[in-house]
């Protein structure tokens, strides 16, 4: 392979692309000092995803006290109560499968 190609829609010259040399990624590997640790999500939208997934696995264990113990007090009374959860996880599940 020539050391230049031609860009085929400018049909001009472009450098090979060429990958880091081994011994430098290995260097830089070596210099992290050990696996980086897990962060926890730092964005308002990871957030609410990982509060509306617990609040998932709640329905799906059946706790809907503890799930309804969750929703926002600005919801009406009895919209989202346990038996009101209960009964909507029952026809989701159901059509879901």
């Amino acid at each position: 392979m020539a050391p230049w190609s031609v860009d085929p829609r400018t049909q001009r010259p472009m450098k090979p692309h060429t990958a880091a040399p081994p011994a430098l990624t290995l260097a830089f590997l070596v210099g992290l000092g050990g696996p980086l640790r897990a962060q926890l999500p730092t964005t308002p939208a990871d957030r609410w995803n990982r509060a509306a997934m617990e609040w998932v696995e709640l329905l799906d264990s059946e706790d809907f006290a503890a799930a309804g113990a969750r929703v926002d007090p600005a919801v009406p009374d009895g919209a989202m109560d346990a038996p009101a959860l209960e009964q909507i996880w029952t026809q989701v599940s159901a059509q879901l499968g």
